[in-house]
């Protein structure tokens, strides 16, 4: 099934406006996110600048609003002291970078803006062993021919990313150059806008799909 990761914490490090899904009436606030693809209990621990922040369960996804400016967040599994990321970034207003974790692979989505209310921002992220052919194609789609996306020859650790029109996709997986299905995702809903699609190929089993409202 298509996973749709709710905002399960609105954490606000400086006096946030009420609002669901991401809205603050303070200005200058920035946010990120943290998503949890391969790490089961106890979870992932997020700090900001050495604070603990919130602890993100395996298959959900926590959003967090800060002051804009330069930060330090760091990720690691609860419990433990090693770090998983370990980062210091400058955050802005104007786009939503977020950490995918696949359980060893990290990816960074980082879109160079936000998607309007009529767009979808989709990314496929291969956490798999071998380089693939990743086509995003309408949820009606039966073959590759017509992909309103190609992203060719993805290594290893590799990962695409797109902004389109608000719709329904599904992705198609190939070996590199060929145009012969070797795996399917469910179909992703991005019909009402202002979401992050992600897909992900996993070492193993089949192409996870993730729905993130932004």
């Amino acid at each position: 099934m298509v996973r749709y990761l709710g905002l399960l914490v609105l954490l606000c490090l400086i006096a946030c406006g009420g609002g669901s899904g991401g809205n603050s009436t303070t200005p200058n606030t920035a946010y990120f996110g943290i998503v949890n693809i391969g790490y089961d209990t106890p979870g992932l621990e997020t700090r900001v600048d050495g604070t603990l922040a919130a602890t993100t369960a395996k298959g959900n996804f926590t959003k967090f609003f800060v002051p804009s400016g330069s930060k330090n967040i760091n990720v690691r599994v609860s419990g433990t002291t090693t770090d998983i990321v370990n980062v210091t970034r400058t955050l802005g207003t104007d786009k939503t970078p977020f950490w995918v974790l696949t359980n060893p692979g990290v990816f960074l989505i980082d879109p160079f803006r936000l998607p309007t209310s009529n767009e979808a921002a989709v990314f496929f992220v291969n956490s798999g062993t071998e380089a693939v052919d990743a086509h995003l194609v309408l949820s009606t789609a039966t073959t590759v021919a017509g992909a309103v996306q190609k992203w060719s020859n993805v290594v290893a650790g590799g990962m695409g990313e797109v902004i389109l029109d608000k719709g329904t996709y599904k992705l198609f997986l190939t070996a590199p150059g060929s145009t012969t299905i070797t795996g399917t995702s469910i179909n992703l809903n991005a019909a009402s806008g202002k979401t992050y699609g992600v897909f992900v190929k996993p070492a193993s089993g089949p192409v996870e799909t993730y729905a993130i409202p932004i």
